[in-house]
Protein backbone atom coordinates (compact mmCIF):
# COMPACT_ATOMS: atom_id res chain seq x y z
CA UNK A 1 0.00 0.00 0.00
CA UNK A 2 1.34 3.19 -0.53
CA UNK A 3 2.19 5.67 2.47
CA UNK A 4 1.69 9.18 2.45
CA UNK A 5 2.62 11.35 5.41
CA UNK A 6 0.48 14.20 6.18
CA UNK A 7 1.92 17.83 7.02
CA UNK A 8 0.48 20.79 8.65
CA UNK A 9 0.57 23.57 10.73
CA UNK A 10 0.08 22.70 14.14
CA UNK A 11 1.30 25.86 16.58
CA UNK A 12 -0.87 28.97 16.87
CA UNK A 13 -0.36 31.87 18.99
CA UNK A 14 -2.77 34.41 20.58
CA UNK A 15 -1.66 38.28 19.89
CA UNK A 16 0.15 38.04 23.43
CA UNK A 17 1.98 35.46 22.71
CA UNK A 18 0.18 32.64 24.58
CA UNK A 19 -0.43 29.26 22.68
CA UNK A 20 -4.07 29.54 21.06
CA UNK A 21 -5.23 25.80 22.00
CA UNK A 22 -8.07 26.17 20.35
CA UNK A 23 -7.11 26.38 16.84
CA UNK A 24 -4.23 23.76 17.72
CA UNK A 25 -7.09 21.78 18.74
CA UNK A 26 -8.72 22.55 15.06
CA UNK A 27 -5.60 21.10 13.24
CA UNK A 28 -5.82 17.85 15.04
CA UNK A 29 -9.03 17.71 13.61
CA UNK A 30 -7.84 18.84 10.63
CA UNK A 31 -5.61 16.07 10.32
CA UNK A 32 -7.78 13.44 11.48
CA UNK A 33 -10.50 14.62 8.36
CA UNK A 34 -7.15 14.45 5.86
CA UNK A 35 -5.66 10.98 7.51
CA UNK A 36 -9.33 9.27 6.85
CA UNK A 37 -9.89 10.57 3.67
CA UNK A 38 -6.01 8.76 2.90
CA UNK A 39 -7.35 5.47 4.71
CA UNK A 40 -10.53 5.33 2.40
CA UNK A 41 -8.73 6.50 -0.78
CA UNK A 42 -7.00 2.88 -0.31
CA UNK A 43 -3.64 4.33 1.05
CA UNK A 44 -1.82 4.50 4.75
CA UNK A 45 -1.52 8.05 6.45
CA UNK A 46 1.02 8.69 8.59
CA UNK A 47 -0.57 11.14 11.42
CA UNK A 48 2.35 13.14 12.91
CA UNK A 49 0.19 15.42 14.97
CA UNK A 50 -1.85 12.81 16.50
CA UNK A 51 0.98 10.65 17.39
CA UNK A 52 3.08 13.02 19.48
CA UNK A 53 0.56 15.91 20.65
CA UNK A 54 0.66 17.03 23.12
CA UNK A 55 4.41 17.74 21.84
CA UNK A 56 5.09 19.97 24.88
CA UNK A 57 4.49 17.20 27.44
CA UNK A 58 6.63 14.85 25.47
CA UNK A 59 9.77 17.00 26.60
CA UNK A 60 11.14 16.72 23.06
CA UNK A 61 10.88 20.07 21.56
CA UNK A 62 13.93 20.34 20.19
CA UNK A 63 14.12 16.84 18.50
CA UNK A 64 10.06 16.08 17.15
CA UNK A 65 11.04 18.14 13.86
CA UNK A 66 14.13 16.06 13.60
CA UNK A 67 12.03 12.98 14.18
CA UNK A 68 9.42 13.78 11.73
CA UNK A 69 11.93 14.60 8.96
CA UNK A 70 13.64 10.59 9.89
CA UNK A 71 9.85 9.35 9.32
CA UNK A 72 9.83 11.06 5.82
CA UNK A 73 13.26 9.96 4.97
CA UNK A 74 12.28 6.24 5.68
CA UNK A 75 9.36 6.46 2.92
CA UNK A 76 12.61 6.73 0.74
CA UNK A 77 10.91 7.56 -2.80
CA UNK A 78 7.82 6.93 -5.06
CA UNK A 79 5.73 5.89 -4.57
CA UNK A 80 4.99 6.86 -1.07
CA UNK A 81 4.98 10.78 -0.70
CA UNK A 82 3.66 13.34 1.78
CA UNK A 83 0.34 15.49 1.55
CA UNK A 84 0.80 19.18 2.52
CA UNK A 85 -2.55 20.36 4.61
CA UNK A 86 -4.22 23.35 3.94
CA UNK A 87 -2.66 26.72 5.37
CA UNK A 88 0.99 24.92 5.54
CA UNK A 89 2.22 27.79 3.94
CA UNK A 90 1.39 31.79 3.81
CA UNK A 91 -2.37 31.54 3.26
CA UNK A 92 -3.22 33.76 0.08
CA UNK A 93 -6.47 34.95 -0.90
CA UNK A 94 -7.20 31.79 -3.27
CA UNK A 95 -7.71 28.24 -2.31
CA UNK A 96 -8.99 26.16 0.62
CA UNK A 97 -9.23 27.94 4.09
CA UNK A 98 -8.16 25.98 6.78
CA UNK A 99 -11.15 25.71 9.88
CA UNK A 100 -9.05 28.36 11.91
CA UNK A 101 -8.37 31.01 9.65
CA UNK A 102 -8.99 34.32 10.58
CA UNK A 103 -9.63 36.59 7.77
CA UNK A 104 -6.82 40.10 7.69
CA UNK A 105 -4.56 38.09 9.97
CA UNK A 106 -1.24 37.56 8.84
CA UNK A 107 0.05 34.12 8.59
CA UNK A 108 3.78 32.71 8.72
CA UNK A 109 4.60 30.02 6.57
CA UNK A 110 5.08 27.02 9.39
CA UNK A 111 8.73 26.36 9.51
CA UNK A 112 8.65 22.50 10.49
CA UNK A 113 6.21 21.79 7.42
CA UNK A 114 8.54 23.92 5.11
CA UNK A 115 11.09 21.46 6.41
CA UNK A 116 9.04 18.78 5.67
CA UNK A 117 8.04 19.62 2.32
CA UNK A 118 12.14 20.24 1.40
CA UNK A 119 12.39 16.97 2.83
CA UNK A 120 10.23 15.45 0.44
CA UNK A 121 11.00 17.50 -2.65
CA UNK A 122 15.04 16.64 -1.97
CA UNK A 123 14.08 12.65 -2.02
CA UNK A 124 11.89 12.90 -4.91
CA UNK A 125 8.37 12.19 -3.47
CA UNK A 126 5.01 12.79 -4.27
CA UNK A 127 3.81 15.64 -3.26
CA UNK A 128 0.25 16.58 -2.68
CA UNK A 129 -0.77 20.40 -1.83
CA UNK A 130 -4.58 19.97 0.34
CA UNK A 131 -5.22 23.88 -1.13
CA UNK A 132 -6.51 21.75 -3.93
CA UNK A 133 -9.15 20.38 -1.84
CA UNK A 134 -9.86 17.24 -0.42
CA UNK A 135 -11.59 15.64 -3.07
CA UNK A 136 -9.28 16.48 -5.52
CA UNK A 137 -6.28 15.02 -3.28
CA UNK A 138 -8.93 11.54 -3.11
CA UNK A 139 -9.06 11.17 -6.69
CA UNK A 140 -5.53 11.43 -7.20
CA UNK A 141 -4.31 8.66 -4.52
CA UNK A 142 -7.29 6.52 -5.77
CA UNK A 143 -5.54 6.43 -8.96
CA UNK A 144 -2.18 5.75 -7.85
CA UNK A 145 -3.74 3.18 -5.78
CA UNK A 146 -5.13 1.54 -9.19
CA UNK A 147 -1.11 2.02 -10.68
CA UNK A 148 0.24 0.49 -8.27
CA UNK A 149 -1.68 -2.97 -6.75
CA UNK A 150 -0.95 -4.15 -2.89
CA UNK A 151 1.41 -6.82 -2.86
CA UNK A 152 0.90 -9.11 0.30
Amino acid sequence: MLIFYLAGRYRHFLADGQPDTFRMELELLDELQWGRMVWESGCVPILPLTSTVPIEALGCEGDWLRGDLSIITALHSEPNGIIMRPGWDVITSSGDRPEWYIPNLHYHASEGSAQEYEQAMYQELRVLHGCCGIEAVSEQLKEWTREIPFEE
